[in-house]
């Protein structure tokens, strides 16, 4: 099956469930050849919503993928997964709703514009939901992870873990937004271990608290074998974190933290 046969199948195929649909795909797609022929949309005017449960994996090769548009995944029922391995997004900006996130091995660059990002991820939080990126690179992108979330419950918990050498670099404005809406309380967990933030003229930590009657947010951030150097921005403006916040532990082990503006 050719390439473009591929994706008209899992955009108009199988992967298009209608929202209360149950089922999961799982697609491992050969990236031989991607390189300097990478996967398309055909075109489509508007994003790929796919609206189930999802493991794509490239192998033998990295499979390379460009869609202008991006490619959206929607929980069916309110849950589920989304899991991305050995990919490489080029332009493709991709959308998460009340998605677990698992992203291992891939690179996402040249995703840009003043509005742009190359994950968007957006959650109504009952009890928890967690993103996972591993082996991972940013490159030349306007923005890398934004997330929005609401809680719903008493305690609602968000939690971001990046690790193994995942790398940010060349990155325009934030890498890592987290707009908050706690209904009580919220929990955001950060734990970054073995990452390296290089050559960035943005933040790298941004959690910002929406209005609310009486909410509170506790942040929790733990930076662990990690290189920030060489970044257009200040040591103080790596990690923005608001007097609004409760922050219950803010830990730098064995991480250097440099600024020196490159050329």
């Amino acid at each position: 099956m050719g390439k473009t046969q591929t994706l008209v199948v899992w955009t108009q195929g199988r992967a298009r469930h209608s929202p209360k649909s149950s089922a999961s795909l799982r697609l491992h797609i050969d990236g031989t050849g991607t390189a300097h022929d990478p996967y398309d949309c055909l075109g489509m005017p508007e994003a790929i919503v796919v609206y189930t449960k999802v493991v794509l994996e490239g192998f033998n090769m990295s499979l390379r993928i460009y869609c202008k548009f991006g490619i959206k995944f929607v929980a069916p029922k309110g849950l589920g997964m989304v899991a991305l391995s050995n990919l490489v997004l080029i332009g493709t900006p991709l959308g998460f709703v009340d998605l677990s996130i698992i992203i291992y091995n891939c690179t996402i660059r040249d995703i840009l514009g003043s509005r742009a990002w190359a994950i968007r991820a957006g959650y109504r939080v009952r009890q928890t939901e967690t993103i996972t990126i591993k082996e991972t690179i940013f490159q030349n992108n306007s923005a890398c992870l934004g997330v929005v979330a609401e809680g719903l419950s008493n305690i609602s918990q968000l939690s971001l873990a990046i690790s193994r050498n995942t790398t940010f670099t060349c990155i325009q404005r934030d890498s890592v937004k987290a707009v908050l809406t706690p209904s009580k309380n919220f929990l955001l967990n950060i734990d970054c271990n073995v990452i390296v933030f290089t050559k960035n003229t943005g933040r790298f930590l941004y959690p910002t608290l929406e209005e609310t009657l009486g909410g509170k947010l506790t942040i929790t951030v733990v930076i662990r074998n990690s290189v920030f150097s060489d970044n257009a921005i200040s040591v103080a403006n790596y990690l923005v974190l608001s007097r609004h916040f409760q922050v219950s532990l803010c830990l730098f082990f064995k991480t250097s933290l440099h600024a020196k503006p490159f050329l």
